[in-house]
């Protein structure tokens, strides 16, 4: 699934259009009535010609500064084609993106974390769209990068149904205070949408952003 680009360029292209048009017709009018006053003026006392002249520069300048905006509006348009096109070739990827949510597939879900520093415990709770923990496991307290593949099975054995969970990790040191940690999810790419300009890959109904991308798997089993 691919989702429409966002429609605020669209409307910033328009405005400079109507904008554009807007000037083309102030400067005919400007024009006409220039034109009517040199025919009509006193030849005995002819008519200031210094103020339309800077009327014309003014309608000049302002009419490059639009035209400008446009051809910017242009290459923001090629550039998020572009980020498009690139985003679409994830679809059926799986990623490895920072985060905790990602989606149970076919029984399989994949997390990792980083300790900074040894840990006393560390705590993983797994939770389903509603907000029920279905799993609690303690995990590795060691320094450095740990992976934990989930089967889908929750504390009962019972297995959980594909869809979107929550791993939660707190880690703590011999003060009981919480460590900082760095995580990761898996999951495959379903579809792209657009938010802002900016491109937003889903797994699921989980939007991840493309600078949360670390790499691309071949498979989300493949430790």
């Amino acid at each position: 699934m691919v989702a429409a680009a966002s429609t605020s360029t669209s409307a910033v292209a328009g405005a400079s259009s109507q904008a554009l048009a807007d000037l083309s017709n102030n400067l005919d009018n400007f024009l006409t009535i220039l034109t009517t006053q040199l025919q009509f003026q006193d030849p005995l006392s002819p008519l200031d010609t210094h103020e339309f002249t800077n009327q014309l520069v003014l309608f000049s300048s302002v009419e490059q500064q639009v035209q400008q905006n446009k051809n910017l509006e242009s290459l923001v348009t090629l550039q998020q084609n572009s980020v498009a096109l690139g985003s679409v070739e994830y679809i059926g990827q799986v990623i490895e993106a920072n985060g905790n949510q990602t989606q149970l597939e076919n029984g399989i879900a994949k997390t990792t974390y980083f300790l900074p520093k040894n840990a006393l415990t560390t705590r993983l709770n797994i939770s389903n769209e509603s907000g029920d923990v279905v799993l609690t496991r303690d995990l590795p307290t060691s320094a450095g990068i740990h992976t934990f593949q989930w089967d889908g099975m929750n504390n009962q054995g019972i297995q959980q149904p594909d869809g979107a969970y929550t791993f939660s990790i707190t880690a703590k040191d011999t003060a009981e205070d919480k460590i900082p940690h760095d995580q990761t999810v898996f999951g495959s790419v379903t579809g792209v949408q657009f938010e802002n300009g900016n491109a937003i890959l889903l797994m699921g109904q989980i939007p991840v952003p493309l600078s949360d991308i670390n790499g691309v798997e071949k498979e989300i089993g493949g430790l």
